[in-house]
């Protein structure tokens, strides 16, 4: 009884982790998305407020990709991403305080 007590904490502990990982890979998707950079969705946000000929949508337009590729090789180089990705003490946090353990 001993064993599967064991197995079934296991199990839990490793979906608990992975739903972790799942959660803050998403929080980060979703902030990076709202950057107001061309192909993502912040600049189209910001560029549904704004008229077609203002001159940060023509900016964008034209070199919106080129910022965007040079803005992940920095975030890469800074190595941001993977310390939000490893630092799952905070999400372990915010899982009691939602829990209530």
């Amino acid at each position: 009884m001993l064993l599967l007590e064991y197995n079934v904490s296991f199990i839990a502990q490793s979906f608990y982790f992975l739903f972790s990982f799942i959660f803050i890979t998403n929080l980060i998707f979703m902030f990076f998305n709202l950057l107001p950079i061309y192909p993502l969705d912040g600049y189209n946000a910001i560029a549904s407020q704004l008229k077609y000929t203002n001159s940060f949508v023509v900016f964008m337009q034209k070199y919106g990709t080129i910022i965007l590729i040079v803005t992940v090789i920095i975030l890469n180089r800074l190595n941001i991403l993977s310390f939000l990705v490893n630092n799952v003490d905070l999400i372990q946090k915010f899982w009691r305080l939602i829990l209530g353990r």
